[in-house]
């Protein structure tokens, strides 16, 4: 009998140990992961392979090479040197080489091309501090470039195909719609509410 409870008591506290382990990385970590793209390794024994970036909300960059085996450890890579990082994107810069383009809560956008030995550098700001997503593709103005939307809706655009015009410009307004300036009929108001 002795032996069957020290049995059970050891796998009650077995079962407790695995219940109470750390599931996700924000245990780890400390802090959040806010954006995942593809992009270059610029540190260390990575220095130009191709592979994936992850960023946390404070500006900490890591870094896993295409083609690892499962269970690769990612690897701290940089810092991009500021906080209240909501996006990242990869895409080509102001002079046309490609690099990924972190967007900060602040409004602010920090650049780095995919070459070795690159550094973050602040490229530019968009002027709104409520950016929610950004990408990559054409916009109204049937020319593509890096796309910016904020929570409420707006779109700003900075296009890849003209450099006189390489800067953060508003494209348009997802919510807008034309405001009705006349007043709806008796008849049509009782139809809307019937």
């Amino acid at each position: 009998m002795k032996r069957y409870l020290v049995a059970l008591a050891s796998l009650l506290v077995l079962c407790l140990i695995w219940g109470l382990q750390t599931r996700d990385a924000s245990g780890q970590a400390g802090t959040r992961f806010v954006a995942i793209c593809e992009g270059v390794g610029t540190d260390g024994e990575f220095q130009g392979l191709a592979g994936t970036l992850a960023i946390t909300q404070d500006g900490e960059v890591y870094f896993r090479p295409s083609g690892s085996p499962h269970g690769f450890r990612w690897i701290h890579e940089s810092s991009i040197g500021a906080t209240g990082v909501v996006a990242m994107s990869s895409g080509p810069g102001q002079d046309g080489t490609r690099g990924v383009r972190v967007f900060c809560s602040d409004g602010s956008v920090h650049f780095r091309r995919n070459a070795m030995g690159a550094q973050w550098v602040n490229d530019s700001s968009i002027g709104s501090d409520q950016i929610a997503a950004v990408g990559y593709g054409p916009s109204t103005a049937l020319y593509t470039g890096d796309l910016a939307l904020t929570q409420d809706g707006i779109v700003y655009v900075r296009p890849d195909a003209y450099p006189c015009c390489n800067h953060w410009q508003l494209d348009s307004n997802i919510i807008e719609q034309a405001t009705p300036t006349t007043r709806a009929t008796w008849g049509q108001l009782k139809a809307r509410y019937k």
